[in-house]
């Protein structure tokens, strides 16, 4: 706050009390001060791998993680599903859970998910490996964030090694909007788990023909998906499904 104390109508009390004013607001939290960053939750999962085929990393970014918490439990009572949501799950019961879902992320304006589909290279090093990978996490997380969103990431472990550790450490680096990242077990973790679900099936599309998906429920999942989106093809090429399902094919 600029005072001007050179005017000919300065007012001794009036500069006190501006004064007093700059010094309480200069004591306040940024959270108070700073209110033109908008937070995002962002659930991170991957299915596949850079050694062969193809790796997807999906991410689902939320305004209002506790709103579509409450809505996805809501749902799981209603079509009487309790166990964990995957794309290997071949119950029945899972098939009218996962299409309600679907249409509930779909149609809420305050959800995005987003995907990066990679071919695998041919003949790379380990270095360039990972390279790759860090690379495309970074890219994912920057795309949403072009207007300074600030992103608290929830992820779970893939590896056993510090792979992990290292990645985490990047994305901080890296990509300065993040301003968390919470290690949790998908199991426990419901929307964590529509991440994973909908990272799952962009990379089941991927495979040609796909063993994966030979089991009815499957076939009726991937199905939904292709009419929900308005696509034959998940993976094929990039597309966008009103902003709302995006999928980024790399070259």
């Amino acid at each position: 706050m600029r005072i001007d104390v050179g005017s000919s109508n300065f007012n001794r009390r009036l500069f006190i009390s501006k004064l007093i004013a700059f010094l309480g607001l200069a004591t306040l939290p940024d959270s108070l001060v700073a209110t033109s960053h908008k937070t995002l939750e962002v659930f991170v999962e991957e299915s596949g791998t850079l050694r062969a085929g193809c790796l997807c990393i999906g991410a689902l970014f939320l305004e209002n993680p506790h709103a579509q918490l409450a809505a996805v439990r809501e749902l799981r009572k209603r079509y009487k599903f309790q166990r964990r949501l995957r794309r290997s799950n071949t119950s029945k019961f899972q098939i009218e859970f996962a299409a309600a879902m679907l249409d509930h992320f779909l149609t809420d304006p305050s959800v995005r998910f987003l995907c990066r589909v990679i071919p695998a290279p041919v003949d790379a090093s380990q270095s360039h490996v990972q390279q790759l990978y860090n690379f495309h996490y970074r890219q994912l997380l920057s795309d949403v964030s072009r207007h300074g969103e600030h992103l608290r990431l929830t992820v779970t472990h893939h590896s056993l090694s510090h792979r992990d550790s290292f990645l985490y450490q990047y994305l901080q680096a890296e990509v300065p909007q993040i301003k968390n990242i919470q290690v949790v077990r998908i199991k426990t973790n419901d929307l964590l788990q529509v991440s994973g679900f909908f990272t799952g099936y962009v990379w089941a599309d991927c495979q040609e023909p796909d063993p994966n998906l030979t089991n009815k429920a499957k076939k009726q999942i991937m199905s939904n998906f292709h009419l929900h989106c308005k696509t034959t093809s998940l993976s094929k090429q990039s597309f966008s499904y009103k902003g709302k399902f995006q999928v980024y094919v790399a070259g």
